[in-house]
């Protein structure tokens, strides 16, 4: 007598936090290897939040020896070419001056290809990345301002809008910055975002609003398909002192070493 099948119940997946701590490796390793193809991930039915079947954790154990790329020196290069959809990156940054050329490097070919482009950052570094996209060549800021492809917000005053208590509230994040991006992706092709909120709050000793600003993200990141890109100044983190910067590095799905 042939059994029937059945699909396999919510309590034999694990999150992506226990399923790297299961395979001795880091959240960021999970997220390139989703992203590669070598392990295949699920959504969560209620909260749409990866996970990942323990069957398909085991066979990875026991087929080949786990290297976690965020070992020794750091975590896995990336290219801005490779920048995927559902991305969200993170950049140390020790001068004004290598943030500006990063994000306009992130922004340039974009904006060239017709996609819109949201810049939330401080007001020099606003003017610095749109120096650095003018020296670029080939990206009309003006015109793409004028035709909502390319929008600039303060860093400070967009954060204002959605804290409550010192602490990021869920919903209200997610509603302006759906309606945000969404306005400027309408008839584009794509789009990708630069933020540098959850740096001011770190600046401001409150890390823990950081990263929990940084998981929204990277939720809203795997739902709508947004490349967003983050940045730290490295003075904000103690020397010697890794855990601030591993912590950080664990809620992005790739990291962008100088």
């Amino acid at each position: 007598m042939v059994q029937p099948t059945t699909s396999p119940s919510l309590a034999e997946y694990l999150t992506i936090g226990e399923a790297a701590k299961f395979l001795g490796v880091s959240p960021w390793t999970l997220r390139n290897w989703d992203r590669d193809g070598r392990l295949k991930s699920m959504r969560h039915p209620k909260n749409g939040y990866r996970i990942y079947r323990q069957l398909d954790l085991q066979a990875i154990l026991e087929s080949q020896p786990i290297c976690d790329e965020s070992a020794g020196a750091g975590a896995p290069r990336f290219q801005w070419s490779h920048a995927g959809d559902h991305e969200h990156v993170v950049q140390f940054y020790e001068s004004d001056d290598f943030l500006a050329d990063s994000v306009a490097s992130f922004f340039a070919a974009a904006l060239r290809s017709g996609e819109a482009c949201v810049l939330i950052a401080t007001p020099a570094h606003r003017a610095a990345v749109e120096a650095a996209l003018a020296s670029a060549g080939g990206c009309d800021l003006f015109a793409a301002r004028a035709r909502g492809q390319y929008v600039a917000l303060d860093a400070a005053e967009t954060l204002a809008l959605f804290m409550v208590d010192g602490m990021p509230d869920p919903q209200r994040m997610f509603e302006l910055v759906d309606t945000l991006m969404r306005d400027a992706a309408q008839g584009r092709p794509g789009m990708r975002a630069f933020g540098e909120m959850v740096a001011l709050l770190w600046q401001d000793g409150r890390a823990t609003a950081a990263l929990q600003l940084e998981q929204l993200w990277q939720h809203y990141c795997d739902n709508e398909g947004l490349p967003l890109l983050c940045a730290y100044p490295k003075g904000l983190f103690d020397a010697g002192d890794s855990t601030g910067i591993r912590d950080v590095c664990a809620a992005h799905s790739a990291l962008v070493i100088a």
